[in-house]
């Protein structure tokens, strides 16, 4: 993940996505021993051996024993560890801005770095930076990089589809990818080492021993010694520029976040990876005068979704097409208590599927603060009325009419506003959603709760993909790119032939329609039906023709600034008609002994993304 890109998935031998090596059963050894002797994919874990006292010839982070002996997908170990040997071309450190990491900067179209072709491709340069060396002291070339980018790419990675690639220098590389690529338009594949490896990968990456020790390296660290299940080892690369102040890393592997807390506080550890404890003992940690902790929103968000067109849906009630009924559900659920009540107020409500924190994000949207007596005129409005004051609401509307071409809605009279909000079965979304259903029904809404197992939800034929729900409750993911085509655009979208603006297929004659030559095809609508074999994220059945465009646009464009007033449309357009509505991130949380410096929590890459910067001073000021 640069997570090292926060989801990239790394294997149970550090690579996941690229080694599919099983976990097996297998005694772990009990004392250090050579690496490569280590085999990949043990499931027997020993208990964790003590670490030395601090202070402090080496920095010793503490997080959670792997699934797999070595290191598992999605775990906090394999980012840290990942970003420490093997970095990528970028990354975004602190925030979504994305950063040089290997390179000497990032493509961009003012220095004509990086262009769009008028067929959609991206012509890439990348210039790496000079004094690059593995560990073994050989020095970094271009060849390393193409290498690399020879590896799959994992289902987290941004896409990069490479057509044509040309080794320019020891130092430059010129890449042709095809229309996807995401900002900021590097791979996402680290280098690898051609003087270990050769110029070629073979099919089966499991036969490859690099890929169990990933050593030589090229980051900061390297790895050393490895016990699974205990500790592992990282020393400084004293190839690396700068040389890391710390010259050992030592990762200990221990049972549960209980002990993972206790350490950190009688001095057994000294970092705490970000996911190694849970908010309430963040809470009693950050009461610690002697660590430091921070905490950020992390790129994962809670979200509700209204499903604004569910005429797929034999005999579906349209609850939510009318915009003022989302807007009232908006204003009737008191997001800040939800806030309060889950995270504990310490990141803030959300006013965009973007976070304030995002390159992206727009300014001055649509607030909805709490207001039931604004909810309540809104769907009085709506047609949404409690004739009998008996705190029910039925409709006694006149219906309305579908965005983009899709005809017209209705509600049989006298329908009881009684939508069903569907979420996973996990503690902590039951709790949401029972506090959204006392909301709501202070404003004559009844809302039954269906909770299902989150794989059930998220399933190919589950109520989410099939849109056979009301409103659901289910999170999401911020990625530095923001994309959103898949999740957002309702309707087919062309490039018009003669003008070259992007148009709806009902802005076209019909004559263009008959060879893509004449017409290019820009995206397809992304609401799941049973015509596009359930396709696309557009879970909402939302679509707005202004903002269909302004997403694609936003796509299109390579300039930072340009993206960012397209984005700003299209985010107005959904706040605006809230067929989403955001609550708030998941808190990302940091803690550490004072007298480590240099961490910088940021909300996608991993927490170690700039280990080789960490340093000591025992006073605790961290001076720069």
């Amino acid at each position: 993940m640069t997570h090292s890109r926060l989801l990239r998935v790394l294997s149970c031998i550090l690579v996941t996505s690229w080694i599919l090596a099983a976990c097996r059963s297998h005694p772990a050894p009990q004392t250090p021993v050579a690496l490569e002797t280590v085999i990949p994919g043990e499931t027997s874990l020993p208990t964790a051996v003590a670490s030395p006292t601090p202070f402090k010839a080496e920095l010793v982070i503490c997080t959670r024993r792997p699934d797999c002996t070595i290191v598992s997908s999605n775990d906090p170990t394999a980012l840290a560890i990942r970003a420490a040997v093997l970095p990528s071309a970028a990354n975004f450190g602190a925030s979504y801005i994305g950063q040089a990491a290997l390179l000497a900067s990032l493509p961009s179209v003012e220095d004509g770095t990086l262009k769009r072709n008028s067929d959609g491709t991206l012509s890439i340069t990348l210039k790496y930076r000079d004094g690059l060396a593995w560990s073994d002291g050989t020095p970094f070339t271009a060849a390393d990089a193409i290498l690399g980018m020879n590896l799959p790419l994992t289902p987290f990675d941004s896409p990069w589809e490479i057509r044509d690639i040309q080794q320019i220098d020891d130092l430059t590389v010129d890449v042709l990818v095809a229309d996807g690529a995401e900002y900021p338009y590097t791979p996402p594949q680290p280098p690898l080492p051609v003087h270990i490896l050769g110029d070629s990968l073979p099919t089966d990456l499991t036969t490859i021993d690099y890929f169990r020790t990933m050593n030589p390296s090229l980051g900061p660290y390297s790895i050393a010694e490895w016990v699974p299940g205990s500790h592992m080892l990282l020393n400084a690369n004293p190839h690396y520029a700068p040389v890391p102040q710390v010259p050992v890393v030592r990762v200990r592997f221990l049972a549960d976040a209980g002990q993972i807390a206790a350490e950190l506080v009688s001095g057994g550890c000294d970092v705490a990876l970000d996911s190694g404890f849970t908010l309430d003992q963040y809470i009693a940690i950050k009461q610690n005068t002697q660590l430091r902790t921070s905490v950020v929103p992390s790129a994962t968000y809670e979200q509700i979704t209204f499903n604004t067109a569910p005429e797929v849906l034999s005999g579906a009630i349209p609850y939510f097409a009318d915009t003022r009924v989302r807007q009232a559900f908006a204003v009737g659920i008191d997001r800040g208590a939800l806030d309060q009540m889950i995270v504990q107020g310490i990141i803030p409500v959300m006013d965009s599927w973007l976070p304030a924190e995002h390159w992206g994000h727009a300014a001055s949207l649509p607030q909805y603060a709490y207001d039931a007596s604004a909810a309540s005129n809104l769907l009085d409005q709506a047609g949404w009325t409690d004739q009998e004051g008996d705190g029910v609401r039925e409709y006694h509307g006149s219906g309305g009419t579908y965005s983009c071409q899709r005809g017209d809605w209705s509600i049989p009279e006298g329908t009881p506003l009684a939508p069903i909000l569907v979420t996973s079965d996990s503690p902590a979304r039951q709790q949401m959603a029972e506090q959204i259903k006392a909301d709501l029904a202070k404003i004559g809404a009844n809302i039954e709760i269906q909770t299902v197992p989150a794989q059930s939800l998220f399933s190919a034929d589950g109520q989410l993909v099939h849109r056979s729900f009301e409103m659901a409750l289910f999170s999401a993911i911020t990625r530095p790119d923001p994309t959103g085509i898949s999740r957002f655009v309702g309707a087919d979208v062309f490039r018009h032939p003669l003008e070259r603006t992007l148009v709806h297929r009902w802005q076209l004659e019909d004559r263009w329609l008959t060879s893509e030559q004449l017409v290019e095809r820009l995206a397809y609508s992304n609401i799941p039906t049973v015509e596009n074999g359930w396709q696309g994220q557009n879970y909402a059945g939302w679509c707005n023709e202004p903002a269909d465009l302004d997403i694609i646009a936003a796509s299109e464009a390579v300039n930072i600034t340009e993206r960012q007033q397209f984005l700003a449309n299209q985010q107005m357009a959904v706040a605006s008609e809230v067929p989403i509505l955001p609550l708030f991130a998941r808190p990302r949380a940091a803690a550490s002994a004072k007298y480590v410096c240099g961490i910088a929590l940021g909300p996608y890459d991993g927490i170690t993304w700039n280990l080789g910067t960490w340093y000591f001073d025992p006073t605790g000021a961290c001076k720069q």
